[in-house]
Formats: C-alpha cells, sequence, structure tokens
C-alpha cells in the first residue's frame, strides 16, 4: 500500500464511480481499477462494491477511508512540517559565542528569533581552539572568536565583527590612570588579571608576553571577563580587555592604551561547506547587519 493508492481509493469513494475518479486524477480508468484491485488483494479485504448502476463503499472500505483521512492528514502536516525545516524557519543553531566579547549577540538574538521563530538557539562560551574543534567536529555551527597569532581559519569562512585596541584596565585611582598609553614591557612584576590558557585572548598575550624580557606578573586566571573587571576594580591586578568588555561589566575603572598589544579582532566563522538552511540563514543576517555598518570593523 503507498500514498497513490490511497488517494485513488478516496477520489472513487468521492464520485462514487471509477471513470470520474479517473478523470478528476488524470489516469487511465482501467490503470485506476487494476491498483484498487491489487491494494483489495493485499489487505484481504473488498473497499468497494461494484454494480453496473453504482460504485460504494463496504464497511471495510468506509473504516480504510476514516483511517485514510488521518493519514492523509498527518502526511499533509509531515509535508508542511519539512517545507519549514527546508525554508530554514525550523531547527536548531548552535552558537558559541561571550557576550561581553560581542554584546552585538543579543541583538542578533533579538532579530533572529523574531524572524524564526521555531528555531531552538543554543550557546555555549567555549575557548577559540575548542570552538574551531567543535565546528570542525560539527558539534556547533557558528562562532564569534579572538584572532590571535596562529589561529588558522583556513578551514572556515568569516567575517569580521570588530577590532578593538587593547586597553589596560586599572584600578580608579591607579597611578597609570590618566595616562594616554603604556606598554606591557614597560610594566615588569606588576600583577595582571588574565583568562586562562587556550583561550584566544590568553594566546595573544603570550605571543606579547614572548617577546618581553621581564613581563608582567601574572596574579589571577579566569574566564569570567566581567569578574576580571571587577577585581581590576578592586586592585587586585591590571586586567587586558577591550573597551567594549569594560563597558558592559560596568565597574569603576580608568583604562591606559596598550602600545604594545593589539589590536583586538573578533570574527564570526562558520564551515566552507554549510548547507543547513537555519545556519545559512544566520550568516545571511550578520552579513547584511556588517553591510549595514558604515564601519563594519567598528
Amino acid at each position: 500500500m503507498d500514498l497513490r493508492q490511497i488517494s485513488y481509493v478516496e477520489a472513487v469513494a468521492r464520485n462514487a464511480n471509477f471513470t470520474r475518479a479517473a478523470a478528476e486524477l488524470h489516469v487511465a480508468q482501467p490503470a485506476l481499477s487494476v491498483s484498487i484491485r491489487r491494494l483489495e488483494a493485499e489487505l484481504g479485504v473488498r473497499l468497494f462494491e461494484r454494480t453496473s448502476r453504482r460504485v460504494s463503499l463496504t464497511p471495510a472500505g468506509a473504516a480504510f477511508l476514516e483511517r485514510a483521512a488521518r493519514v492523509t492528514r498527518d502526511v499533509d502536516a509531515l509535508a508542511d512540517e519539512m517545507r519549514l525545516y527546508a525554508g530554514g524557519f525550523r531547527g536548531r543553531l548552535r552558537l558559541s559565542a561571550w557576550y561581553h566579547v560581542e554584546p552585538d549577540l543579543v541583538d542578533f538574538m533579538r532579530d533572529f528569533t523574531a524572524a524564526n521563530p521555531l528555531v531552538e538557539v543554543s550557546i555555549q562560551e567555549l575557548p577559540a581552539p575548542d570552538t574551531l574543534a567543535a565546528l570542525r567536529a560539527g558539534d556547533i555551527d557558528l562562532a564569534a572568536v579572538f584572532q590571535y597569532p596562529g589561529l588558522d581559519l583556513d578551514d572556515f569562512d568569516q567575517a569580521a565583527l570588530r577590532t578593538e585596541p587593547a586597553v589596560l584596565v586599572v584600578r580608579a585611582d591607579d597611578a597609570l590612570a590618566g595616562k594616554e598609553n603604556v606598554r606591557l614591557a614597560d610594566l615588569p612584576g606588576r600583577p595582571l588579571v588574565v583568562t586562562r590558557p587556550g583561550t584566544g585572548l590568553r594566546r595573544l598575550l603570550d605571543h606579547v608576553f614572548a617577546a618581553v624580557e621581564h613581563p608582567p606578573h601574572i596574579a589571577i586566571e579566569t574566564n569570567e571577563l566581567a569578574a576580571m573587571v571587577a577585581f581590576a576594580s578592586a586592585g587586585l591586578g591590571s586586567a587586558v580587555l577591550t573597551p567594549t568588555v569594560v563597558r558592559e561589566a560596568d565597574f569603576p575603572v580608568s583604562l591606559v592604551r596598550l602600545a604594545d598589544v593589539g589590536p583586538f579582532t573578533t570574527v564570526a566563522v562558520w564551515r566552507k561547506d554549510e548547507r543547513d538552511p537555519v545556519v545559512l540563514s544566520a550568516i545571511d543576517m550578520i552579513r547584511r547587519h556588517l553591510a549595514g555598518l558604515s564601519n563594519p570593523g567598528r
């Protein structure tokens, strides 16, 4: 039994006539009759009473038609649902992004979920190397990462989200507060609050530290960016971050431009062979957002 045979039974029952049903279905009447006889043989029951004057459903035929109507509705609903998936209106989107690094994530989520209310969104906060590994493995679909020396993005397509200077975040009454800029190389022994090894931000700093004869002292390691600003505000150490991160954390601190670090660039990355309609819809939204900015790097 197949869906075509179900539609044949429905048409014959509706028209009470094989010839009219065949015309409605645009098939030859003999082919229609043969198909229904084969179905009856497969089911082991007669679906129609046939006389020279009329065609009518048997009790088995009436039961078949009642169940077939439910099947048809389910098949139509299934087709509608699959069209939503094919069009990118239903599915899932798995992201890796840090809100404090990329606060435009909120605007993206607002616009994306408004346009795609049936799409499930899952957000993780992964270090850059783990993010790229998850993308390659197909465990996430789209990510925002810090660029750093040695970051290999050859396997991915990308779009620059923002570029910002590196700043030293210090307590408001720190001796460096008010300076226009400073070099990490000129701050031997100063306690720093930095992210843990493996993160994009830390790898960029490690690259700078490698060129400094007497690097600053790492006092605290944490991947909680708002906490880094809070620690700097409390005088526990100076943090190396971006103005955006500091602004979103909202603690009383002073910012000093770092002359020998940065700039920090955040990029959106995704697989080059991406075919999922939901992911492609998200990528298109990002591209349209960037195209609407007077300075995409900001």
